[in-house]
């Protein structure tokens, strides 16, 4: 147990607030048994620790998600992925991602580590799969978005036929073939699904 604890002001800047946060997760991750201390702008702590753990490993990746060029500086400087959101045109997008990468350098880290999500919806093509990896998104995630179980599935299964994958795509598993690579789909019982796919950049084509 925690000898003190605090917490962040609710009226704090976000972006600063967001920056700590991320500090704060990946400290206490591998924490020790006897806890860990910090003491920064939003958050300050003696001797927390932080269960359950992350299973095997001693970090998880971290995706920052957002629209503005500050979310995707923050993803290079800290994270391990940027999931582009909002409306933007390609041209955004192609220097935010960019400007991600650049981030990445400043802080020592390898740009290529940098992971890239896009939303898509479930009339995703092979075509567009193509156009994404060229832009160097190197991830899918698509939105189930009928109004019914059953046109869900139906949107599911041509999506599913489309890329080659198995016919019988069960929640919350994680799917192998040959064209896709993993899908990850979400649990079935949430009105709103998506499938989370891999793109291998060096073929063009979800990988």
């Amino acid at each position: 147990m925690p000898s003190s604890a605090g917490w962040a002001s609710a009226s704090a800047p976000r972006g600063r607030r967001a920056n700590e946060a991320i500090d704060v997760l990946r400290l206490l991750w591998p924490g020790c048994p006897d806890g860990v201390d910090h003491h920064g702008e939003f958050f300050a702590f003696d001797k927390l620790c932080s269960y359950p753990k992350p299973f095997v490993a001693t970090d998880l990746p971290i995706h920052v998600g957002g629209s503005s060029r500050a979310a995707a500086r923050r993803a290079g400087l800290r994270g391990n992925g940027y999931f582009a959101d909002g409306i933007l045109d390609e041209d955004e997008r192609d220097l935010q991602i960019d400007l991600a990468r650049k981030a990445a350098v400043e802080a020592g880290r390898d740009p290529a580590d940098l992971e890239y999500t896009r939303w898509e919806s479930a009339e995703l093509t092979v075509e567009r799969v193509g156009r994404l990896a060229e832009r160097g998104v190197t991830r899918v995630v698509v939105n189930v978005i009928a109004a019914t179980a059953d046109e869900q599935h139906d949107q599911m299964s041509a999506l599913a036929e489309r890329f080659g994958l198995p016919p019988d795509i069960r929640p919350v598993e994680a799917l192998d073939c040959p064209q896709l690579g993993t899908a990850e789909p979400t649990n079935a019982r949430a009105p709103r699904r998506q499938s989370a796919m891999s793109l291998d950049n060096s073929r063009g084509v979800i990988g």
